[in-house]
């Protein structure tokens, strides 16, 4: 369902799944750009990106303004909310239409096995791993299909919700995605949400690329949209750098599994 509600003469709208809200046109829009914009901004040349889990539109949407990024694959298993995201349609430069978007209703873990191509930057933005049935896709089988799916120097951009998490479950989704992308860098969004932003080589960042992209008419108007006015507002989300985030966890921590899925429970 969709709902609308109207403060301040803003009517913001709420996309709900079973009755939780899973992508709205307010608080939650920071994450739903910076998913987009952040691997795009970091890539050193992102021309195919796959996104898993449609929700609003508002990541595929952002990906879409950035000028390298030819084609833009969304995976979304309800059809429902392929529907319902129509209602976004001013919020996400209207994906349904967009001629750089192709959406495909699919279960995410057979699109991977089964498609043959491959992507610069693949975006996972399931919801809570607490729901039935999501933590498959935090699963280290699922990771592995996604790194088979990347091109030489891909990013793998995981949206993690903090909120109503303990510091066990957090520790699991991390030891879990290192141990298929052994570079993740964190950053955080406006509200309590995590982006992991993985690899498998160190992450090299070339500045002045960065602020061009950063520069390009619609990249800046898209991100002003969420008070990011300057690059290094932006980078300032960054909270542990790729070559850090394994300094922060256990050295033997646990791992989730289709075969053994301890986050599940």
């Amino acid at each position: 369902t969709v709902d609308a509600l109207s403060e301040g003469g803003e009517t913001n709208l709420t996309l709900r799944v079973n009755g939780k809200p899973d992508a709205s046109t307010g608080l939650d829009m920071p994450t739903q750009m910076l998913c987009g914009h952040i691997p795009a901004l970091l890539h050193p040349a992102p021309h195919d990106a796959l996104v898993v889990g449609l929700g609003s539109g508002v990541t595929a949407g952002a990906l879409a303004q950035h000028p390298e990024l030819e084609r833009i694959e969304v995976v979304e298993i309800s059809p429902e909310v392929v529907e319902a995201a129509r209602w976004f349609a001013s919020h996400n430069h209207g994906v349904h239409r967009h001629p750089k978007v192709r959406l495909v209703v699919d279960d995410a873990k057979s699109f991977l096995k089964t498609t043959r191509r491959t992507y610069d930057i693949i975006v996972s933005e399931p919801s809570n791993p607490w729901m039935a049935g999501v933590a498959g896709v935090f699963s280290r089988e699922y990771y592995t299909d996604c790194r088979s799916r990347l091109a030489t120097n891909g990013l793998m951009l995981q949206w993690v919700q903090a909120y109503e998490t303990d510091d066990e479950v957090l520790e699991i989704v991390l030891n879990t995605f290192l141990s298929v992308f052994p570079y993740a860098s964190v950053w955080q969004t406006d509200v309590m949400d995590l982006l992991l932003v993985g690899s498998l080589a160190p992450p090299a960042v070339d500045m002045p690329l960065l602020q061009q992209r950063f520069d390009h008419p619609a990249v800046r108007a898209d991100l002003e949209r969420i008070d990011m006015f300057r690059l290094p507002v932006l980078l300032a989300r960054e909270v542990i750098p790729a070559v850090d985030t394994r300094h922060f966890l256990p050295p033997t921590g646990r791992v989730h599994s289709d075969y053994y899925p301890i986050l599940e429970f």
